[in-house]
């Protein structure tokens, strides 16, 4: 697959440009064992045309280096549900800080055990060997998982009556309990739209007008990230019905057929392939039957 240039090497080759801001989990990686295989044609097209692919996951900084080393991925990209949006800058990054301090998050946890009568049990109650056998990761990637800064993941099991009343508790603290596609997310008033707003102002100015974005997810901590985007592309998931996005003028939504990377790569495809141009300064976009 053709390596994503660097930021500041991207010149766009469609007009109007292009951004993807893309889920991980669920989304670009299979559910059960974290594969993109079945999206690198999608991927190797993307990348032939220079239109920049923004991973925005729940994942850690250390989980997405290595896999954007992987991917051959040069972009920003978004850690912990919109905690921080990284800025690659040569050999170092720069952290644009979104969220709240995980051990501040932590320490309110740790006083609303009594008031919800329950133990929350999460990633600060685990080592790597407890954490792989929760998640199916190996031991390296467990440990990069623990590695965390803004955000608290927790194993849930219980029902929406107790998930209202944690939140219920977890309000006048500024903290939200968000869904993710495998755990619970505990975090400060962000999500995942909150890049959205600061990588459009940076591709604008990269690039001297506006991009659209093209938003990918599954779960519901993407579903605001997916009502803000200009196209949003809900992902099937094997086990729950898809999200449903409140309407919006100007955004057509997507529902392909496939699941998981399957699914990603049937979007992106069928985007490019209505995608017409016959030269770079003029283009039409096909309308698509919106969907949700």
């Amino acid at each position: 697959m053709q390596g994503m240039p660097p930021t500041s090497a991207i010149t766009h080759r469609v007009a109007p440009p292009l951004v993807v801001v893309t889920d991980l989990d669920g989304t670009l990686l299979d559910h059960h064992h974290y594969h993109f295989r079945a999206a690198l044609p999608a991927l190797s097209r993307l990348a032939a045309l220079a239109i920049p692919v923004i991973l925005n996951t729940s994942k850690t900084q250390a989980e997405v280096a290595q896999l954007r080393r992987q991917l051959d991925n040069h972009c920003p990209y978004v850690v912990e549900n919109g905690g921080a949006l990284l800025w690659p800058e040569g050999n170092d990054v720069r952290i644009q800080r979104l969220g709240r301090p995980r051990q501040a998050i932590l320490e309110i946890l740790q006083r609303l055990h009594s008031p919800l009568g329950l133990s929350l049990q999460g990633f600060a109650n685990w080592d790597v060997d407890q954490l792989c056998q929760h998640t199916g990761l190996t031991p390296q990637a467990a440990a990069q998982a623990l590695d965390r800064h803004y955000s608290e993941p927790l194993l849930w099991p219980h029902d929406d009556a107790t998930l209202a009343r944690l939140r219920q508790l977890l309000a006048p603290h500024q903290l939200q309990a968000l869904k993710g596609g495998r755990f619970l997310h505990i975090q400060g008033h962000h999500d995942k739209s909150d890049a959205l707003a600061p990588l459009r102002q940076h591709y604008q100015r990269l690039w001297g007008c506006p991009p659209v974005i093209v938003a990918l997810g599954d779960g519901g901590n993407d579903r605001r990230m997916l009502e803000l985007a200009d196209w949003a592309v809900v992902i099937r998931t094997p086990d729950r019905a898809p999200l449903h996005l409140s309407p919006r003028r100007g955004r057509t939504t997507l529902l392909p057929t496939g699941i998981g990377p399957e699914g990603w790569n049937q979007a992106i495809q069928r985007i490019l392939n209505h995608y017409r141009s016959s030269d770079l300064g003029r283009s039409t976009w096909a309308t698509f039957t919106k969907t949700g």
